[in-house]
């Protein structure tokens, strides 16, 4: 397991990864932003090629047409968005994004790869514009994208924005409209259309959406209602679709129509997520003796974290749990509590091999091996377990034993029903002297409520 400075100098080693305005840098999300607010940090793609065409979108079938009366849950989708994949597909991800920002740039390509996972059966893409100011060519080009769309529908649409996205570096006014001809617009329209500003109307629709939502960067996305901010990784975009994905099972299995599922999932998932971020209450959250923890019972503070092993949200946090340590010292408590996600269907094994070197190893045991777990988190087959546990130096025959037999169920089910108990909806979820903070939190999200309990802590020493 590497020490926590390592794992610090490693972080930094990333070096600065955006701007706002273009100056300065800091901050946690991966995206562009207005320049009245903080920067966020991100790698931008600065790879520049020459246009090429895009293979062809898969055609959607007839009978599953993207229609205009989809407009339901909190985030409307109308005929008027470009769109990929079926209007009945149980995950919808609309996208508020700028053509001229590096990290929409860089997760148009993950946008891909969902695409080729999932299918327009499973998944729909939508668009909304949300070009930001500082960014000259931003609006032009998303007018000039809202042309495409309506002149040549959703394929024209797409084969523009990878264009744009491809060779964003080489962005100009003459290379968007050679883009937008190579993407099968006819020239003497596109022009006419631009210099009418007849789709200017539509990029103040979805402008004025954003800032209703409280969009100030991009990208950003709400994936069935979900908020998922910045260019995150493929994996971060599975977690929360794969989560979607049953929740919609679950609707339609109890005769949820297809076509209603979208509305529903969107409201729950929008309004779940206002009461996390406006919850004040402060949860009693006990920290039992089968808990792992790293640092002091007399810290004045404990940070009492619910996760899974296969969660890629908790391995990002991991690094943010470094730096606080380090900040901190023996102020800070660390308790982990089992939480693994049905949809998970490794999660268990790993905690279970996790339990194992608690069991043999101690609390540096239980330690190492969830550092081994986060690092190897791609695969959790018993082969790839069995490998950690023999660096674990711990017996993979009762390793496995104890996987078969689900030995620690009891404790992982006291967990999940304590999570219950405080409506824990994901993973992770962590719990700061009872102030939830819910997800892979900013660093500087922790240290706000670790800052003031310590403050409520000294007031009270002083009494």
């Amino acid at each position: 397991m590497k020490p926590p400075w390592q794992l610090l100098f490693a972080m930094l080693a990333v070096g600065p990864l955006g701007c706002a305005n273009g100056q300065g840098h800091g901050g946690a999300a991966h995206g562009c932003l207005e320049p009245s607010r903080p920067s966020h940090p991100s790698r931008a793609e600065e790879v520049c090629r020459e246009p090429e065409i895009v293979p062809k979108s898969p055609r959607i079938p007839a009978a599953v047409e993207h229609r205009a009366d989809v407009a339901v849950g909190t985030l409307p989708v109308t005929a008027r968005d470009p769109f990929w994949g079926s209007p009945e597909a149980p995950v919808t991800i609309v996208e508020f994004s700028d053509f001229q920002c590096p990290f929409c740039a860089r997760t148009a390509e993950t946008l891909r790869q969902l695409r080729r996972i999932y299918g327009p059966a499973q998944l729909r893409l939508v668009w909304k514009n949300s070009p930001l100011p500082y960014h000259d060519l931003a609006r032009p080009v998303a007018e000039a994208a809202m042309t495409v769309f309506a002149l040549g529908g959703a394929d024209a649409f797409w084969k523009f924005h990878d264009l744009v996205f491809a060779n964003q570096q080489a962005l100009s006014t003459e290379n968007y409209v050679r883009w937008a001809v190579m993407a099968g617009i006819d020239r003497d329209k596109l022009e006419s259309e631009q210099s009418g500003r007849l789709r200017a109307a539509k990029v103040d629709e979805d402008v004025a959406l954003a800032m209703r939502l409280g969009v100030r960067s991009t990208p950003v996305f709400r994936i069935n209602g979900v908020p998922l901010m910045g260019a995150e990784p493929t994996e971060i975009f599975r977690e929360i679709i794969d989560a979607q994905l049953a929740a919609a099972q679950d609707l339609l299995a109890s005769g949820t129509a297809a076509s209603q599922v979208y509305g529903m999932l969107s409201v729950r998932n929008a309004a779940l997520a206002k009461s996390e971020l406006e919850d004040k209450t402060i949860w009693s959250v006990p920290v039992r003796r089968s808990d792992p923890r790293r640092g002091p019972a007399s810290a004045l503070v404990t940070l009492v974290l619910f996760s899974d092993f296969q969660c890629p949200s908790r391995r990002r946090l991991e690094v943010t749990l470094t730096r606080l340590e380090l900040k901190y010292g023996p102020k800070l408590r660390v308790v982990w509590k089992d939480n693994p996600q049905p949809f998970h269907g490794r999660a268990v094994p790993a905690a279970v091999l996790a339990r194992m070197a608690l069991a043999k190893k101690g609390a540096k045991g239980f330690w190492q091996a969830q550092r081994l777990l986060f690092d190897g988190q791609e695969d959790l087959s018993d082969g790839a377990l069995k490998s950690i546990a023999k660096g674990l130096r711990l017996s993979w025959a009762q390793v496995h034993q104890a996987i078969t037999h689900r030995r620690f169920r009891r404790i992982f089910k006291a967990s999940e029903e304590l999570a219950k108990t405080l409506k824990v909806s994901g993973t992770p979820c962590a719990f700061v002297n009872g102030h939830r903070v819910a997800g892979a939190a900013a660093f500087e999200r922790f240290v706000e409520v670790i800052d003031n309990e310590l403050a409520k802590a000294r007031a009270m020493a002083s009494d």
